[in-house]
């Protein structure tokens, strides 16, 4: 009789399965769809208090000069001041730029710069590079300005192959590139290990497949909620969140898995 009801048992936890499985699979549907769709925001200083001596200077800039970002230039210092305002010229007829102003534009084509007070030109040139501001109207971490650096940066190399946009969105700009491939990277990688720790400790090559799609899903569907309730993450949530999750949740996989197979 007792053997006759393990049996019973057994049975009936197989019947009930694919009410689980398909469970599984339904919610899988948008919880990916969320992860691939959540909005992230990379300027950290929306998160600053407004009160902050930064703060209020930039909120003052935005205000009365329609200014929301500053861009630098770094060129060659031996640039011809024909090709510096020529290049000024172009850069001023990029959307959202404001004024591209450098040494040479400042004192003009009538002043001969060797009467310019060394204090007054160190500012903005010196033996090796010269530094020329860029003011732009787009906010940093925007589409618009990502666009304007890239746009600018190809001008800057058209003249001198050397220089260097730098500055708040150029910075915010690269971050967004490397971060972006660096996280793909980790958390490919961090999938590989898990899956390979699993399969050391279990020996079984189903049940690694089987516990970090499980913890995968339960990723997506932390990651994707935002996307539903219309909630912007930090750029940094997707792999603190992931790699966590991923390292924690392992070991209670791999102990709930153990005390099963024990158990059958």
């Amino acid at each position: 009789e007792i053997c006759a009801c393990l049996v019973g048992s057994e049975m009936c936890i197989r019947d009930r399965s694919w009410i689980f499985i398909s469970a599984f699979v339904i919610l899988l549907v948008p919880a990916v769809y969320g992860y691939t769709h959540y909005d992230v925001y990379y300027n950290l200083d929306s998160t600053l208090p407004r009160d902050l001596d930064s703060i209020v200077a930039n909120s003052k800039l935005t205000d009365e000069f329609n200014m929301s970002s500053t861009h630098m230039l770094l060129a060659d210092s031996n640039m011809k001041s024909k090709d510096v305002n020529i290049m000024l010229k172009e850069m001023e007829g990029v959307d959202g730029v404001k004024f591209a102003l450098g040494l040479d534009t400042l004192i003009g084509p009538a002043i001969p710069e060797e009467i310019i007070p060394d204090s007054v030109k160190s500012i903005l040139k010196s033996d090796k590079w010269q530094l020329i501001m860029i003011g732009s109207e787009y906010m940093t971490a925007t589409d618009e300005v990502n666009e304007q650096v890239e746009v600018l940066n190809n001008i800057a190399k058209s003249y001198d192959k050397n220089a260097m946009l730098i500055g708040e969105a150029p910075a915010t700009k690269d971050l967004i590139e490397v971060t972006d491939n660096d996280f793909k990277t980790v958390s490919a990688v961090s999938i590989v290990l898990i899956f390979l720790i699993i399969t050391v400790v279990l020996r079984s090559v189903s049940l690694p497949v089987i516990l970090v799609a499980v913890i995968e899903s339960a990723i997506f569907m932390n990651m994707g909620i935002p996307a539903y309730t219309g909630t912007e993450l930090p750029f940094i949530a997707s792999i603190v969140i992931g790699t966590i999750q991923l390292g924690a949740t392992v070991d209670y996989a791999i102990l709930m898995t153990t005390r099963y197979k024990k158990e059958r």
